[in-house]
């Protein structure tokens, strides 16, 4: 369920105790300590931004690829220095993102010394499946990221 629908009918006290603090608390018991969150499906909302910068150092959003204009128009998908809350664009099978759209944003990026927020989910060769990616796809992507002497960072790392 989407964070925002979920809030209207349970509020946010129940949110978070039921979305977040059992998912932190569980990952205590592993001695895993979470810096990060990403929203399910992207959904972010500016309070629970509020909210969960309480327990978390950054956020993770998902910024929408728009339909056929350029990527690099997607300002939310690129961070510079000193931000905590972020959005990435998806290259899942479901987003029909082109290598040179990515190229697009790494030559952005690199000009304008940001960078660009990627995510992908499972790597698989089934097209139809939106949530999967090509690992081929992948490898392209890191090669001109290599090209362009880009760094890779985790989404925690973004706010230090």
């Amino acid at each position: 369920m989407i964070s925002e629908n979920y809030i209207s009918e349970n509020g946010y006290a129940k949110y978070l105790q039921s979305e977040v603090d059992q998912s932190i608390t569980s990952m205590a018991t592993h001695d895993l300590e979470p810096t990060a969150f990403a929203y399910p499906y992207g959904a972010k909302y500016w309070f629970t931004d509020f909210l969960l910068l309480k327990r978390f150092k950054v956020l993770r959003g998902v910024a929408t690829k728009p339909g056929e204009s350029t990527i690099i128009e997607v300002d939310e998908m690129f961070a510079s220095e000193g931000q905590n809350v972020f959005s990435a664009l998806g290259f899942d099978y479901g987003t029909r993102l082109t290598i040179e759209q990515v190229k697009e944003a790494i030559h952005k990026a690199v000009e304008e010394q940001e960078v660009a927020l990627f995510y992908a989910h499972c790597p698989g060769t089934d097209t139809t499946d939106a949530y999967t990616f090509d690992v081929m796809f992948l490898e392209q992507i890191l090669n001109v990221a290599k090209e362009n002497g880009l760094h890779f960072y985790c989404v925690s790392e973004l706010a230090e």
